[in-house]
């Protein structure tokens, strides 16, 4: 299959970078927002700024020089602390002007707001008239300051807000745009005299203005107040729309010209948006046409996600511009993407074509399965599905060149490009089990080589770990007192390989050719292990293979293969974490509890949670997961709540296979009576997740919300039935953790679930370790997947391959 390299015309640009000067104004503009004061320190040290609630409510508008409001307020600083706030009535809006701030420790204030224009006495109802900004941030203890909350009050309503949301206005860089530009905002109107209900504006107002025609355009810049206070109270000559249409669009603006934008929006009361600023209503910006202005694609299925840096269309169509993927053989492929198009600018239609003989040909399809030219444009047309592909066993050669264009509203294409092999499984051998660990490892005493430390920290080591997992047992035990035997391993029996992902190399990956050999697969991440972001090849906290290959623009090769038909049982209590660490939204997270969740927020727009995620795609965790450290109590789905007797406990529910019924009833932590203590173990140390011996609690990650995963299944020619493809088999409590986990009364935590569903292999995900309970409970988990689940056969005089 050969690919035409040349042009398609003057349309296609190739991406070139933006100007090193607007890299300089973007860092002074970060710098400026971080400084509200003297006291700000260590600026090299990363610092995540606070932020700041504000509500309030009237006190009294009925009088006529002045009405109150009392204001109160809460602050958040996600590592540190919020040491006070400041805030200021009706701060000046010129540019370069000081504005008075009040610092107060209090949360809340009663605000007296003077009325220079009283209502005239001649009314039925004396109230007071004109309007006031309250200004309010949060200071937290290394001087950093909140984005401030600015709110316009007048005796009868709380002022509407609005705010330009594409291109992002900027009072300090003009957003470069293309000359058929879209603008959008949003807007709130808050009428309710409490101040708790949240409405759209009744309709805005808005308006372009050009510098080359307009004399007052600078001095308006400066003194936006100078610019309302000459379009008030009838803004004639703007233009309307409605709450449902929160938009503009220019056509055909002149090239290397600036222009500003304002909107404004009326409440119900008849009162309009009097704060304006080059932060929120205000938009000033600068025409332009330009090669990096192409939409920016990203590329992503079940074990990718792939964006580009820059947009464009490549001529001539470089190598360099493919993204390489490994894809299963035998099942079909399903590719999905989507574009950010330029600020300013929209996403007019997406194409695809599989293996084109030229990307120049527009012939049209000759039906759906004529992949080989373009389809259709269509805004919609954001996924397709391909194959399935013969591949063999190994990489057999087969490559296939899938492209996707975007084109935006001003006409610029760019061009997505996904070179594929083929590769089949040959599942020819059992179990293979995958450490990727970063437990301590041992220490030799200095100027020795024939003897260890005694292990310090909490239990295991990797050298323990090791031992517990693997050992033949019944065998002289290194390093310990003369006539010490090693324990039998829990694994010992089956029949397995192993592999570290501790290895020292840059690159860790392991290959889809060493995957698609075994059937099953067992992968353990401990979260300590999944937060390490230092190099793969670091010596002291290198990155898992695991967190290495589900960052963005990789391909996780473990995901590759479990969408192949691989069967994988996933634990250690980092798992999820290392999967979905890169795509973390700080904002939905709680105090030492990580959270990811499909929702949404103001304060976190993108959900961490979704597509293209291994927790969310192959696990099938589709609601909010979270990750954890403490004493926790896990029990079997159909047990009652051990930790609670109170009405609203889980009362347990029936099990949905009867192999589950062989599990433990609840994983216990050990202690003296049940698990005697490893070599130069004190208690503290190896009965962790046990209150009466330990201060240290066990890694866990756990659903929060109702995850229902369901499917159908042909029962018949013309019939299809639904059927759960998700189970659960354990739950997780913690009765003293009532922020972090969801206690009776307010739902349950699961934390091991089966999914077994037509979507991919079976999954199999546990949230904790199998190192960390009574070593009879461990031993039952192992004989439980293992066993139970994928019919190994067990045998107790097998000799394990060792490492």
């Amino acid at each position: 299959m050969s690919v035409a390299l040349a042009p398609r015309g003057a349309r296609r640009l190739r991406p070139s970078p933006a100007p090193a000067t607007r890299l300089l104004l973007a860092g002074l503009a970060l710098a400026l927002s971080m400084g509200c004061g003297r006291e700000l320190r260590d600026t090299l040290v990363a610092n995540e700024r606070p932020t700041v609630r504000l509500t309030y409510a009237p006190v009294d508008t009925t009088q006529r020089e002045f009405y109150l409001y009392q204001m109160y307020w809460t602050g958040f600083d996600a590592d540190g602390r919020v040491v006070r706030y400041e805030y200021a009535v009706d701060p000046p809006s010129d540019a370069g002007a000081d504005t008075s701030w009040v610092a107060t420790i209090r949360s809340s204030e009663t605000i007296t707001f003077t009325a220079t224009q009283p209502e005239s006495l001649g009314t039925t109802r004396a109230v007071s008239r004109d309007f006031h900004v309250f200004v309010l941030r949060a200071v937290d203890n290394r001087g950093l300051c909140s984005e401030p909350v600015a709110r316009a009050f007048y005796s009868f309503c709380v002022a509407p807000v609005v705010r330009i949301t594409s291109p992002p206005p900027s009072p300090l860089l003009s957003p470069l745009v293309p000359p058929n530009v879209l603008i959008q905002w949003t807007g709130m109107d808050f009428t309710d005299p409490t101040g708790t209900t949240v409405e759209e504006p009744l309709y805005y107002k808005y308006r372009l203005f050009s510098y080359a025609s307009e004399p007052r355009y600078g001095w308006w810049l400066s003194h936006p107040d100078s610019m309302r206070a000459a379009f008030t109270p009838d803004f004639a000559g703007w233009d309307s729309t409605g709450p449902d249409s929160a938009h503009a669009r220019y056509m055909g603006l002149t090239v290397n010209s600036e222009y500003l934008f304002v909107v404004v929006a009326f409440g119900r009361s008849g009162a309009y948006s009097p704060v304006w600023n080059l932060s929120t209503n205000m938009l000033r910006m600068m025409v332009g046409s330009s090669p990096w202005m192409a939409p920016v694609l990203t590329i992503y299925n079940s074990f990718f996600s792939y964006t580009y840096q820059v947009g464009g269309f490549p001529t001539p169509l470089d190598p360099y511009w493919a993204v390489p993927l490994q894809v299963p053989g035998g099942v079909p492929l399903s590719l999905n993407w989507s574009a950010k198009a330029a600020a300013g600018s929209a996403i007019w239609g997406y194409r695809w074509v599989l293996d084109p003989v030229s990307l120049d040909d527009e012939t049209p399809r000759s039906g759906p399965g004529d992949w080989s030219h373009w389809s259709a444009w269509g805004l919609a047309n954001t996924s397709a599905t391909v194959g399935p592909f013969t591949g063999a066993g190994g990489d057999s050669g087969e490559v296939h060149n899938f492209f996707i264009e975007v084109n935006d509203i001003n006409g610029i294409l760019a061009l997505g490009w996904v070179r594929f092999s083929v590769f089949r499984p040959t599942f020819d051998r059992d179990l293979l089990i995958v450490d990727d660990t970063r437990l301590r490892v041992d220490q030799l005493v200095a100027g020795r080589t024939d003897t260890l430390l005694a292990p310090t920290g909490p239990w295991p080591t990797a050298a323990e770990l090791d031992t517990f997992l693997y050992a033949v047992g019944g065998v002289r035990w290194r390093m310990t007192p003369p006539g010490t035997l090693s324990p039998t391993g829990i694994f010992h029996g089956y029949s397995f390989d192993t592999l570290s992902t501790r290895t020292g190399l840059a690159d860790p990956t392991i290959p889809l050719s060493v995957l698609g050999q075994y059937r099953h697969v067992v992968w353990m991440v401990d979260q300590t292990g999944s937060s390490y972001e230092s190099s793969p090849s670091s010596a002291a906290t290198p990155m898992t293979t695991l967190n290495y290959t589900s960052k963005r623009n990789r391909q996780s090769t473990l995901a590759t293969w479990v969408q192949q038909g691989g069967r994988l049982w996933a634990l250690g209590g980092g798992f999820g974490n290392a999967t979905n660490t890169s795509w973390n939204q700080t904002a939905n997270d709680l105090n030492n509890v990580r959270v990811y969740t499909t929702r949404t927020s103001a304060a976190a727009p993108i959900a961490d949670l979704g597509p293209a995620r291994f927790m969310y795609d192959l696990s099938h965790w589709r609601s909010e997961f979270r990750v954890f450290q403490g004493f926790i109590r896990f029990a079997r789905l159909d047990q009652p709540d051990p930790t609670s007797s109170a009405s609203g406990a889980w009362p347990g529910k029936p099990l949905a296979d009867p192999r589950y019924a062989s599990l433990p009833i609840a994983l216990l932590p050990r202690s003296p009576a049940t698990d005697p203590p490893w070599p130069f173990r004190p208690g503290p140390e190896y009965y962790v997740n046990n209150p009466a011996y330990s201060t240290i609690g066990i890694g866990t990650e756990y659903l929060t919300y109702r995850n229902n995963i369901v499917e159908t299944i042909q029962v018949a020619p013309d019939l299809t039935e639904p059927y759960v493809a998700l189970d659960t088999l354990y739950l997780a409590y913690g009765p003293a953790y009532v922020q972090a986990m969801l206690q009776p009364g307010q739902g349950v935590n699961v934390m091991m679930t089966r999914y077994h569903g037509s979507e991919n292999g079976s999954v199999i995900f546990q949230g904790t370790s199998i190192w960390d309970y009574r070593r009879e409970h461990c031993q039952a988990l192992v004989d439980f997947v293992l066993g139970h689940m994928w019919g190994m056969a067990k045998n107790s005089m097998l000799a394990v391959r060792g490492r």
